[in-house]
């Protein structure tokens, strides 16, 4: 895992958390290496609610990189919290290019958010 180099955070420091995520991630982006950011912040079951963080349409918009919104059902496999894993197959769903130029992060993260939402609704259930 360390030699993927991941972006190491401390979710309570507000502010400064946001400018770790841009200098750290513009870096690696710039380097040509992908960053991936859950914007749900958890696993959760399809059918959950969650609430979209914006960090990562803050270093969309920070860096000029477009977007690639992921879907996936690992919720129903690891609960969040959850220690008991449930054997299945995860699905993954990956969407269409989200381009941020000329855009505010908070219009990339709706567009995140509702690609994401629809997508996770329309996952197969684990069997």
């Amino acid at each position: 895992m360390a030699k993927s180099r991941p972006i190491a955070i401390d979710r309570s420091a507000g502010g400064t958390a946001v400018d770790q995520i841009n200098i750290n991630g513009k870096e690696r982006l710039d380097e040509g290496n992908w960053v991936c950011i859950f914007p749900e912040g958890t696993r959760a079951s399809p059918d959950q609610k969650l609430r979209f963080k914006s960090g990562g349409a803050l270093l969309a918009v920070h860096s000029g990189y477009d977007v690639y919104p992921i879907a996936h059902n690992a919720g129903e496999c690891w609960p969040k919290k959850g220690f008991i894993k449930t054997p299945g197959t995860i699905t993954l769903s990956f969407g269409p290019k989200i381009e941020v130029a000329g855009k505010q992060a908070s219009d990339v993260i709706k567009e995140v958010e509702a690609w994401i939402t629809q997508e996770r609704a329309a996952l197969p259930p684990i069997n």
